[in-house]
C-alpha cells in the first residue's frame, strides 16, 4: 500500500521536509501550494496531486479553466508522478466548464 497524504493549508515552506520520506513511498495531495515548486522539489521522490480549484468550474469561464489546466500540466506533468484531480465535489459546477476541463486534461495532457 502507498499512503495518500492530504495536506491542508499552505505547504510551500514545508516541501523540503516532505522530501525526507523514502522515494516512491507516498502520494501527497496538496490543498494550497505552488504546484510548480512542489514538482521541482518532490517530483523525483513522490507522486503529487493537486485539487483543481472548483471555484473556476462554478464561476469561471471555459477559457479560464482551460488556461489553468494547461499551466498545471505544463508545470507538473514532466517525468510522471502527477495526479490531476479537483479540490472537492463539483455540485455547482457549470457542465460546460467540467467538460472543457476533462477534454483539456485528456487531449493536452497526452501531448505533454
Amino acid at each position: 500500500m502507498v499512503p495518500y497524504i492530504y495536506t491542508e493549508g499552505k505547504y510551500n515552506t514545508r516541501l523540503e521536509c516532505l522530501k525526507e520520506v523514502p522515494k516512491g513511498k507516498v502520494i501527497y495531495h496538496f490543498e494550497d501550494v505552488d504546484m510548480i515548486q512542489a514538482k521541482k522539489i518532490l517530483g523525483d521522490s513522490a507522486c503529487i496531486a493537486w485539487g483543481f480549484p472548483v471555484y473556476l468550474l462554478d464561476y469561471g469561464t471555459k477559457k479560464e479553466g482551460i488556461d489553468k489546466v494547461k499551466r498545471l500540466i505544463d508545470g507538473c506533468s514532466g517525468g510522471g508522478g502527477f495526479i490531476f484531480e479537483t479540490s472537492c465535489g463539483m455540485d455547482y459546477a457549470k457542465p460546460e466548464n467540467v467538460e472543457a476541463m476533462i477534454e483539456t486534461v485528456k487531449e493536452y495532457g497526452k501531448n505533454n
